[in-house]
């Protein structure tokens, strides 16, 4: 088990300019630099959709998504210096087990057979301590091309024939991980931090800096906000919501700004 892990999740805003398709290099280098001071470090980075957009790809958000992926890992490397391993993964790989494989399993193990089922984070969870174990970051996010619910449901949108729009909430799912990692007791205390826009905190809806200092108050933020919308409000509700989820399963959790060049770290140390 390992002593403490620090998530730590960018938006795409954050490595792209959203109006202008302008790479923000310098970003991807400070926030790089912070996890290779982290021994054992997840970063949960968006970006694909706005980085594939910006290469001219063209086709729905989930190709323009998977194409983007490329090169934000290409971004990635460069700055870290050196190949990081990634995981893509869907709303799936963190579900437990069904009845029905939780009972093939119980089968299997009382005809002295290896179990045909395994949980699938639990297999992840191995690989992020060998991740670590060899001193690099495990950088991730949502398989674009094949998940559509993503892990909040809560906040999907649809199309006017009842279909669901692409949707793929890294908030939650950097969330998720961390919680996951506390449950499967890969590491004895999960950080969690979100990292905003220019300014520090989530920010309402007149643009003014939203304080987190407890869950009651972040709660109470989200139910006084009107539209709950991702656009403008440095997302808000995805944030607080996220991290209200996080907080409540033990993850230690905090809100930094992707420009400030300090912002992992005191996450990490505290």
């Amino acid at each position: 088990m390992e002593k403490e892990i620090t998530v730590a999740k960018v938006g795409s805003s954050s490595l792209v300019n959203p109006n202008t398709l302008e790479v923000y290099e310098e970003n991807f280098k400070n926030i790089a630099e912070q996890m290779k001071c982290i021994t054992r470090g997840i970063l949960v980075s968006s970006g694909g959709f706005l980085m594939g957009k910006s290469l001219g790809y063209q086709g729905n958000p989930s190709t323009t998504a998977s194409a983007g992926w490329v090169e934000v890992m290409n971004q990635w490397n460069k700055y870290f210096g050196s190949i990081q391993p990634q995981l893509l993964a869907t709303e799936k790989d963190f579900h437990p087990l069904s009845e029905t494989e939780l009972a093939e399993n119980q089968k299997a193990l009382e005809n002295n057979q290896p179990i045909p089922h395994e949980p699938r984070f639990t297999i992840i969870a191995e690989n992020i301590l060998d991740v670590h174990g060899h001193g690099n970051t495990l950088i991730t996010n949502q398989q674009d091309m094949s998940s559509r619910f993503g892990l909040a449901p809560e906040i999907l949108t649809f199309d006017p024939r009842g279909n669901v729009k692409f949707h793929g909430d890294n908030d939650f799912y950097a969330a998720t991980i961390a919680i996951q990692l506390l449950k499967e007791r890969t590491t004895q205390k999960a950080n969690l931090i979100i990292l905003s826009g220019k300014k520090k905190g989530l920010l309402d809806e007149k643009g003014n800096t939203v304080p987190t200092e407890t869950i009651e108050g972040m709660k109470q933020r989200i139910d006084e906000s009107t539209g709950g919308g991702r656009k403008g409000s440095n997302g808000l509700r995805t944030k607080g919501l996220a991290l209200i989820t996080a907080a409540k399963e033990g993850v230690r959790t905090y809100i930094g700004s992707a420009h400030d060049i300090t912002a992992i770290l005191q996450a990490s140390a505290k």
